[in-house]
């Protein structure tokens, strides 16, 4: 099934009003959230990171995206050597041959300058750098379904959809408003000799002054009828609004309860 699908079985249709967009983007916040509770746990981190290699075109990696690193290494020719974290302000250090900080093939360095990862020596396509690195893919669609997600693991999938349905029922929520016409106690002056005023709520009840001024009760009577009628349905839509909030708000505390429920695993290892 589609991400969207998954969605849509907690929240009801996303294309009507459409709230596509905002889903979308519920999904991709959901996969860094997901990933940031599950990085309290240590050993979820090693299960997250995905390994990329540096080499002479491509010596360092920018990490923009990157949530957690699990390992640098540096390739002296046989072995992959672990670096040992540095500092931007000891680069002079790392590349004199006389300095006891001195980064070499058996004993590279790594620093993080700009938010960009260096490796000293820098790698080579004959001795590449390895960064295993936790970065949630985010440039999917709704269109598409989880296992497309590079470096999700499908037990995960479904703590990315109880997020991304918890924020869309919220958006449902607060796009449930009153009625149209809601100034029913404003009266504005209406003339019923003007189109327009006979089928403008708020001049109606003026209109019924002026039949009852002029002893007309029968007209009175018409619109006040219609005005009667008008309010019976402002109740039923107002009703149905109402219920549909509740539907949303039920909703919304069974999907953040299953979301908590899921998390609960991974949170400490516990």
């Amino acid at each position: 099934m589609s991400i969207k699908t998954d969605i849509e079985a907690y929240t009801g249709d996303i294309d009507s009003p459409d709230i596509t967009a905002q889903a979308l983007q519920f999904a991709k916040d959901g996969v860094r959230y997901i990933y940031s509770v599950l990085l309290t746990n240590p050993e979820m981190g090693e299960r997250l990171s995905v390994n990329t290699n540096l080499n002479t075109v491509s010596p360092q990696l920018v990490l923009t995206d990157v949530m957690s690193l699990d390992y640098v290494l540096r390739n002296d020719g046989a072995i992959d050597r672990p670096c040992l974290e540095g500092e931007p302000s000891m680069l002079g250090a790392y590349g004199d041959p006389d300095s006891l900080h001195r980064a070499t093939l058996t004993s590279p360095v790594y620093y993080i300058k700009n938010n960009v990862l260096n490796i000293v020596p820098e790698p080579t396509n004959a001795q590449l750098g390895k960064v295993g690195a936790v970065t949630p893919d985010t440039t999917f669609a709704l269109t598409d379904n989880y296992s497309s997600l590079t470096g999700l693991l499908p037990e995960l999938a479904s703590g990315v959809t109880l997020y991304a349905a918890a924020n869309v029922l919220l958006t449902k929520m607060n796009a449930i408003g009153k009625p149209t016409d809601t100034n029913l106690a404003t009266m504005v002056a209406g003339s019923v000799d003007t189109p327009a005023d006979r089928i403008e709520i708020t001049k109606w009840f003026d209109i019924v002054g002026d039949y009852i001024q002029d002893e007309d009760v029968e007209l009175a009577s018409a619109y006040l009828s219609k005005i009667n009628s008008y309010l019976q349905n402002y109740q039923m839509e107002l009703t149905g609004d109402q219920s549909q909030y509740q539907w949303y708000e039920s909703q919304y505390a069974k999907v953040s309860q299953a979301l908590v429920i899921f998390l609960q695993p991974y949170l400490g290892g516990e």
